[in-house]
């Protein structure tokens, strides 16, 4: 931000370029209060519940889908079991779904993103699934390193990430996180 003012300063006598940097500096500060707050939200412990998160993820689910106009849709448990879940935890499953939403906004093309999550004895199960074009598992190139590393913050937490999706028929992610 310090170094697109200082270029905003220096492009003044011209006023298109110097828009152009303020808009850049205005987005920058944006992800930097939402991520400032997202990482607020995580050290939290009040924070510590399945419900608690699971509240997180809709309200940033929400706010993130509007300016693409896509529909969501959250089928949660009318009452959450008083699960307990660490701030490794938390970080990593938020983190994931952030992700998966990213992802989703860029590539899956969809008018509509539903997600869940179910409890059972000793876990839960979040399950993120949109209605797009999906895409071929096999052939991940395009989006390898975003696909491992949610892989590898399910596996940091002690949980399973999966992924399926084929061409033509959008695209489920399932996370399951023992408690």
């Amino acid at each position: 931000i310090a170094i697109l003012s200082e270029v905003a300063k220096k492009q003044m006598p011209e006023p298109e370029k110097a828009k152009e940097q303020l808009e850049k500096i205005s987005q920058s500060s944006r992800e930097l209060v939402d991520s400032l707050q997202d990482i607020i939200w995580v050290l939290n412990p009040a924070n510590d519940t399945l419900e608690s998160l699971a509240a997180y993820i809709r309200e940033y689910t929400l706010k993130f889908a509007e300016p693409f106009s896509l529909e969501t849709g959250f089928d949660y448990p009318e009452q959450f079991a008083a699960i307990q879940l660490s701030e490794e935890k938390r970080r990593n499953v938020f983190l994931t779904v952030k992700e998966s939403l990213h992802n989703i906004a860029r590539h899956a093309h969809c008018t509509r993103v539903d997600i869940s999550i179910t409890e059972e004895p000793g876990a839960f199960t979040l399950i993120i699934r949109d209605n797009g074009r999906g895409f071929d598992t096999g052939n991940t190139r395009m989006f390898g390193n975003g696909l491992k590393n949610m892989e590898n913050r399910i596996s940091q937490a002690g949980g399973n990430y999966q992924i399926d999706s084929a061409p033509g028929k959008g695209t489920l992610i399932s996370i399951r996180i023992p408690v």
